[in-house]
C-alpha cells in the first residue's frame, strides 16, 4: 500500500439486477494518481502565512467483470416459469472518495473546495505541532478526474512562546511540507526585502515583481520532503535611538510586534552602560553607535557581541538574568583583549552579574568527584549538542566567573580596576612608567597573572 495521504473505498453495481459481494481494497499503487501542488505566502503586515494545497486525484482501477453460474427463469406454455441453470455476468466499479492533507496546528479559517462545491474535513489529533484534514468527496469513478483546493491561515507565534513560528516584518522562521502521493510541487513567496536562510530540502530561487520566490521543483517523494526558511528583514525593525552615559548612542532594533522586549532591554542598557563604566573604570570602548537588536538566537547561546559590527544581539527571550549587562560588558571583554575565552567570558559574567544584581556572585562550582575544570579548552555549543555538553561548559563559565570574582573580592575595587585597566591598555605591569606597553597585543594567560598580581594585588 502507497503512503497513508491518500485513501480509496469501493462500491459495486452489479449487471441483470443481481447484487454481488464487495471486493477487497484495490492495490494504491495501481489504483489512482495524486499529485499535490503546495504555496506558502507570507503576509508580514498582518503577521500570517497564507497556504494553499491544489491536490489533483485521477481513478486509474478500472471496472472488473466476472462470470458466474445463476438460476434464470423462462416460460413454458404448459408448466408456466421454468428455472434453469445459466451464466450470469457482474461488473464492479471502483471508486474514490477521500484524500487528506497535512495543515499546521494552529491552521485558521480552513476552507476545502472542489470546483464550486464546498467539502468537508475532518482534523484529526495534533501531533508535532500539525494535524491531518481529511477531505471527503463525491464519489470518483475511473477514468475520472478531480481537483481538490485547501486554503488556510497560520498566525505567528508570539514573542516568547512555545510555537517556533515567527511571522514578524522584521524576522520570519517557518517550516514547509508537501502533500500528494505520486508528486508534488512546494512554492514559497516572501517579500525581497527579506534575505533568507533554507535549511533541509533544496529549493531554488527567483525574483520576480518585489516578490522572492523558492520553488522545490517535482517531488518525486512527496513524504521526506521537509525545509525550513530563516529570513531577515533589516527594514522591518523598529528602530530608537537612546543616548547614554558619556554621550554614547544606543541605537535599539526591536521586533514591532515586541515593545516589551524593547521596553526591557532599553531600561537594562542604559542602567547597565553608566554601572559597567564605573565598575570597570572607563567609558565603553566602542566608536560610534552601540547597536543592540533583537533576534532569535537559537537554544545555543542567549546573545553574542560583534565589536566588528558594534552590535550587541540579544534573543528575544531577554528575561536572562544579567544578559543584557554580561553582553554590553564584552565591549570592554572581548577576543580582541584576550588570548583565551575563559578571560573574556569570565570578566563579562562578573561584570554583568555585579552591575545588574540579578543573580549573586559566582562561587567555586560543584563537580562529581571534586573534578577540575579545564579552562583553557572552551568549549562550543552547537544545535547537537548533548545536555551533558550544555552542563559542562555552564560549569566552566561558573568556574571562570568565579576566578575573576575570586581576585576582585581579594583586590579589592581599586586593585581590581588597576588590573583590568592595565589588561584592557596592554599595560607592562612591571615597568615603572605605566604608559609603558608590554610586548603582547592580547593578553596571554601569562599577562594576565602579571597583571592582576602587580597591579592588582600588590
Amino acid at each position: 500500500m502507497r503512503s497513508a495521504l491518500s485513501r480509496i473505498g469501493m462500491a459495486a453495481v452489479v449487471a441483470a439486477g443481481l447484487l454481488s459481494s464487495l471486493p477487497g481494497p484495490v492495490a494504491a499503487a495501481d489504483g489512482y494518481t495524486e499529485t499535490a501542488d503546495t504555496t506558502y505566502v507570507l503576509d508580514p503586515v498582518k503577521d500570517q502565512l497564507h497556504v494553499t494545497v491544489t491536490i489533483k486525484i485521477k481513478n486509474t482501477t478500472r471496472s472488473t467483470a466476472e462470470q458466474y453460474t445463476c438460476w434464470k427463469d423462462r416460460w413454458d406454455p404448459w408448466l408456466g416459469w421454468v428455472p434453469y441453470l445459466s451464466t450470469c455476468t457482474r461488473t464492479t466499479n471502483y471508486y474514490l472518495y477521500s484524500t487528506q492533507a497535512v495543515v499546521e496546528d494552529g491552521a485558521i479559517g480552513l476552507k476545502v473546495t472542489s470546483g464550486s462545491s464546498t467539502l468537508k474535513a475532518k482534523l484529526g489529533p495534533a501531533k508535532w505541532g500539525y494535524r491531518v484534514a481529511a477531505v471527503t468527496y463525491p464519489k470518483l469513478y475511473y477514468g475520472q478526474t478531480r481537483t481538490v483546493t485547501v486554503t488556510y491561515s497560520v498566525s505567528s507565534g508570539k514573542p516568547r512562546s512555545t510555537s517556533e513560528l515567527r511571522l514578524t516584518q522584521a524576522y520570519a522562521h517557518f517550516c514547509v511540507l508537501a502533500s500528494g502521493v505520486d508528486s508534488a510541487t512546494v512554492t514559497v513567496k516572501l517579500p525581497q526585502t527579506y534575505t533568507v536562510d533554507v535549511t533541509g530540502s533544496s529549493l531554488g530561487s527567483t525574483l520576480h515583481d518585489g516578490t522572492l520566490i523558492y520553488t522545490s521543483g517535482t517531488i518525486s517523494n512527496p513524504s521526506a520532503f521537509y525545509t525550513c526558511l530563516d529570513g531577515l528583514n533589516e527594514k522591518g525593525y523598529k528602530s530608537e535611538t537612546l543616548t547614554g552615559p558619556d554621550g554614547l548612542t544606543l541605537n535599539l532594533r526591536s521586533w514591532p510586534e515586541d515593545p516589551e522586549w524593547l521596553a526591557a532591554v532599553s531600561k537594562d542598557a542604559l542602567a547597565g552602560v553608566g554601572a559597567l563604566a564605573a565598575l570597570i573604570g572607563e567609558p565603553m570602548p566602542v566608536k560610534g553607535a552601540l547597536t543592540i537588536e533583537e533576534a532569535v538566537t537559537g537554544n545555543e547561546y542567549a546573545g553574542f557581541y560583534d565589536r566588528l559590527t558594534n552590535k550587541v544581539t540579544v534573543d528575544e527571550s531577554y528575561q536572562q538574568p544579567s544578559l543584557v549587562e554580561h553582553e554590553l560588558a564584552h565591549t570592554w571583554f572581548n577576543m580582541s583583549v584576550f588570548g583565551e575565552t575563559w578571560m573574556s567570558e569570565g570578566s563579562a559574567e562578573w561584570a554583568g552579574r555585579t552591575v545588574s544584581k540579578d543573580e549573586p556572585p559566582c562561587t567555586a562550582p560543584a563537580t562529581a568527584g571534586g573534578a577540575k575544570v579545564n579552562l583553557g579548552s572552551w568549549l562550543r555549543l552547537n544545535p547537537r549538542s548533548t545536555d551533558a555538553e550544555r552542563t559542562a561548559l555552564e560549569t566552566q563559565y561558573t568556574t571562570a566567573c568565579y576566578v575573576v570574582t575570586a581576585l576582585v573580592a581579594a583586590a579589592g575595587s581599586d586593585g581590581a580596576q588597576r588590573a583590568l585597566l592595565g589588561l584592557l591598555n596592554q599595560q607592562d605591569p612591571y615597568a615603572a612608567d605605566p604608559t609603558t606597553k608590554r610586548a603582547t597585543t592580547t593578553a596571554t594567560w601569562k599577562d594576565w597573572l602579571d597583571a592582576w598580581d602587580q597591579l592588582g594585588l600588590t
